[in-house]
């Protein structure tokens, strides 16, 4: 299941009638995100955003929703960072700013709608039995309890 051996050696050793808990670093560490398997299926799917155009598109973020903003309605601290930013940012970098947030966005969203698919896929039939699907605030589809 995607566990590692470091995991399934401690279950092995734990018997049934009892239990051991991580602790929130253990936990954190090691599994938060998809395993191995499901990662490299959803990067095959819906490609990926590598780790220095993730930093790039963070730092150029903050900016680039400010700067469109009236000064007026701008404090002063955000004022500081436009001016400092504008000092820097050439049309290329904007170019480049919003290349790679459209593709993350893209990324994003063709990993929430493949995973939203393969749960409808492999899901029981009865498991939501009285509820029913509506798009949810984002835009995409939850359950909420049905109506009676």
């Amino acid at each position: 299941m995607g566990v590692g051996d470091r995991y399934l050696e401690r279950m092995l050793r734990v018997s049934s009638s009892e239990m051991q808990i991580l602790t929130r670093e253990e936990a954190d560490r090691d599994l938060s995100g998809f395993t191995p398997a499901m990662a490299e299926w959803l990067k095959a799917r819906c490609g990926e955003v590598s780790e220095r155009e993730r930093d790039f598109v963070i730092e150029w973020s903050y900016y680039m929703s400010l700067k469109e903003k009236p000064y007026a309605q701008l404090n002063d601290g955000q004022r500081a960072h436009v001016a400092y930013k504008s000092k820097l940012a050439t049309p290329e970098i904007e170019k480049q700013y919003l290349t790679l947030a459209n593709k993350e966005a893209s990324v994003t969203t063709c990993r929430n709608g493949t995973l939203y698919r393969e749960r409808e896929r492999v899901r029981p039939k009865d498991e939501f039995e009285g509820f029913q699907e509506m798009l949810g605030p984002d835009g995409w589809p939850m359950i909420a309890p049905g109506q009676r």
